[in-house]
């Protein structure tokens, strides 16, 4: 394994467990809170970075992290309305439009 490989499992490793450490128990969702990572209120639900963590887990080709992706983005999937999904989950059903950009 060269170096490259080594970085890219380690930098694997870390976005795994950052995203774990941001997962709720209440919600079993990855909470962020962008004005202050480290407040305790972490309230707002992204579907975006949820989506990735889900990505995320999918690479790390663990058993226990597939299943744990798939039932993520089972989830998510049900969030979906005429073809687009929320910004934030606590905003559902109101989606971003997609001719806005």
């Amino acid at each position: 394994m060269d170096c490259r490989q080594r970085y890219e499992e380690i930098v694997k490793k870390l976005a795994l467990q950052a995203g774990k450490n941001r997962i709720s128990p209440q919600t079993g969702y990855l909470h962020l809170w962008c004005e202050d990572p480290l407040d305790p209120r972490q309230d707002t639900i992204p579907f975006w970075e949820n989506f990735l963590y889900a990505l995320a887990l999918f690479r790390s080709k663990s058993v226990e992290s597939i299943h744990e992706a798939r039932a993520l983005v089972q989830k998510l999937l049900s969030f979906e309305v005429k073809g687009n999904f929320p910004r934030y989950l606590h905003e559902y059903p109101e989606t971003l439009n997609p001719m806005l950009p």
